[in-house]
């Protein structure tokens, strides 16, 4: 085998051809990557590497396909053919010689991108943790698909003549190029062609993918099975080109299938990717679609119904891999015959069980009710993956206000005005008690006790990624990624701003409780406003306003009526993002008396206006709390700001000759 591999060589290097394409090839590789890590875009994540290109995914791919061919056709075009099939084993040794070869080439590549991305991590000082996601991505991104490529271009050379095969080229190039899809969009619409074209490219796809800290660029579990799907299905055109004893073709035939068929739903359906392809194609898998797709354009089902019931404790179990997969038990306090939930709708039910017994369900968007019978302890089994609050083996960010497990009741699920999933607001306490499998450190807002997060809260948030870190201090946490400047929360800030605030409101500043987490939100548009405060824990950006937080954190505490939370909105930004107060100047907008809230920021400018800042936020604040003050938002800041005089004063100058 040696000395084949030795004349396969010699034959690369005398083909004058071959050598001037390999090195035009590595040019290529090197001329992007040198002049990415030179002068990057400006938008660009410190976590988004070079690599993560789709342009530079195409032609690592196609340079391989053809050099695979061009090498490949020597032994048709020399006339060897009829010489190794005549020895034995001589065509197998032939092939792995020319496939060891082109596998140099590809490894070659790899090692040029992976040298590129090692001075991009060491000019960001990002941390070892990452050396994982990068092989990895290197891995599922060039080299896996280089094994396709070069496979390819044998099954081609064995199959094919050499016209044919350069036509087979030619329409590969096509076909995975965005070239493609404007052809592809016309049969979206009744045949599954998007995921046709995910299942046909191995590289990324698309640039309008957003990396976080937390998840980082993605190197996603599924490509490794599509991979595969393809890598056994050219095999299979080999195996019998090698013309082994039936007996050996059968069985490996069948191993292939096998393969083929195991690797092909991940494949197909890219089970639990965040990548989305900005190719316009419709699909129906959540992971090509914005929130804003499903919802609006859709007009999906929203309810806003309190259920009559309350879970009074969850026993859950999470799996996470290519997706999440639960199994919750729920107690609930009332004997109904029907329970109702809310439960994101990428989260498919495979069944629902009590005491062993199946019982009979009903799915419609982000809702769920199950025929209990009076059962008072249910068993949910499911398993899916969110694009925006997502669960896989890349990373963990499932805040608790968003309904990755069934919460009592049907609420609204989307914001049509943010387009953005709105959030839900559990009121009471439950009792939790979560058991995690995943293949990074998961972290929550409860004590871990044995492995067992358990305790009572309002809600559960689990968050976690190889480069996830919990730094803790007398019962008080918080977690950010390794990769995110600006991840760290100051306790001390944060409580000095409740004793100053908790003045301005006239309450009492309480202390806080003995386990509290705060968790840093991975900073990436996708998420948008993702903020929230609960009586236990905080979902917070690295640079938020501290009183804003702290007033929100006193409203939680003092049970500010949720119809009130459109003003403590307004107040400040506990997102970290300077926010402008709009000031309308028309007539229609001003003298509107619809309860909207896009008049609040122009009353309440007018409020300051009026009494001066401080005295009219001092004003707000106090309203926020008080329990007894029963008036909505708009009569509360139209008297505050008297809006009413304003009214009477422009009517009489109207009237006025």
């Amino acid at each position: 085998m040696g000395k084949a591999i030795k004349n396969e060589i010699r034959l690369f290097r005398r083909t004058i051809y071959l050598p001037i394409f390999a090195s035009l090839l590595l040019l290529a590789v090197h001329l992007y990557m040198g002049s990415y890590c030179v002068s990057p875009p400006v938008w660009v994540e410190p976590v988004l590497v070079a690599q993560r290109s789709q342009s530079l995914g195409l032609v690592a791919f196609l340079g391989t396909l053809v050099l695979s061919c061009f090498f490949c056709a020597r032994l048709r075009d020399s006339g060897l053919e009829e010489a190794v099939r005549s020895s034995k084993h001589g065509l197998l040794r032939l092939l792995v010689s020319k496939g060891v070869v082109l596998l140099v080439f590809c490894a070659l590549v790899c090692v040029s991108i992976l040298i590129y991305d090692l001075v991009w991590m060491g000019r960001f000082h990002l941390p070892n943790a990452f050396l994982y996601s990068e092989f990895q991505a290197v891995l599922l991104h060039y080299f896996l698909p280089g094994i396709v490529a070069i496979l390819l271009g044998m099954v081609l050379s064995l199959c094919c003549g050499q016209l044919a095969g350069y036509g087979v080229v030619l329409l590969t190039a096509f076909l995975v190029s965005p070239a493609s899809n404007f052809l592809f969009v016309r049969f979206a619409e009744f045949l599954p062609v998007g995921h046709l074209k995910d299942l046909l490219v191995l590289f990324p796809v698309g640039d309008d993918y957003y990396p976080d800290a937390l998840y980082s660029y993605p190197g996603e579990g599924f490509r490794f099975f599509q991979n595969i799907f393809w890598i056994s299905l050219l095999l299979l055109p080999i195996l019998w080109a090698l013309r082994p004893k039936t007996g050996w073709k059968l069985v490996g035939s069948t191993i292939l299938l096998a393969l083929a068929i195991g690797a092909f739903p991940a494949a197909f359906y890219q089970i639990g990717s965040l990548n989305k392809a900005n190719d316009a194609i419709a699909r129906e898998a959540e992971y090509t679609r914005s929130s804003y797709t499903y919802y609006a354009e859709k007009n999906v089902r929203q309810e806003d119904r309190a259920a009559d019931f309350s879970v009074s404790s969850y026993r859950m179990r999470a799996k996470i891999g290519l997706q999440l997969e639960m199994q919750v038990t729920m107690t609930v306090d009332q004997r109904r015959s029907t329970l109702d939930f809310t439960l994101n709708h990428n989260y498919c039910v495979e069944r629902v069980q009590s005491g062993g017994k199946d019982l009979s369900f009903r799915r419609d968007g982000d809702y769920l009710w199950v025929q209990a019978e009076g059962a008072q302890e249910i068993t949910l089994f499911y398993k899916g993956s969110n694009t925006t609050y997502y669960a896989n083996g890349q990373g963990c960010f499932l805040p608790g206000y968003f309904s990755y497990y069934p919460m009592a009741g049907l609420w609204p699920t989307y914001d049509s005005g943010a387009q953005q999933l709105a959030k839900i607001h559990p009121d009471e306490k439950t009792h939790f008690e979560l058991q995690v499998s995943a293949p990074y450190p998961v972290f929550s807002n409860l004590a871990e006790e044995n492995g067992i997060f358990i305790g009572e809260a309002e809600a559960l948030t689990l968050a976690g990624s190889p480069f996830g870190c919990m730094e803790e201090k007398g019962g008080r946490g918080h977690f950010f990624s390794s990769l995110q400047q600006g991840g760290n929360f100051d306790w001390k800030l944060f409580e000095e701003a409740v004793t100053r605030c908790a003045g301005q409101m006239g309450v009492e500043a309480r202390e806080l409780p003995e386990q509290f987490v705060a968790f840093i939100l991975p900073m990436t548009p996708t998420l948008g406003n993702s903020a929230e405060v609960f009586s236990d824990s905080l979902v917070v950006t690295g640079h938020c306003d501290m009183d804003a937080l702290a007033v929100a954190y006193l409203c939680k505490q003092y049970n500010m009526q949720e119809e009130k939370r459109p003003l403590l909105n307004l107040l400040g930004d506990i997102e970290g993002v300077d926010k402008a107060v709009f000031r309308y100047r028309t007539r229609l907008v001003r003298y509107s008396m619809a309860p909207k809230e896009v008049v609040y920021p122009f009353l309440y400018a007018k409020a300051q206006q009026r009494v001066g800042p401080q005295e009219a936020q001092k004003q707000v604040y106090r309203f926020l709390v008080d329990e007894g003050d029963r008036r909505d938002v708009q009569t509360f800041l139209e008297e505050l700001c008297g809006f009413g005089e304003a009214v009477k004063e422009d009517e009489e100058a109207l009237q006025a000759p």
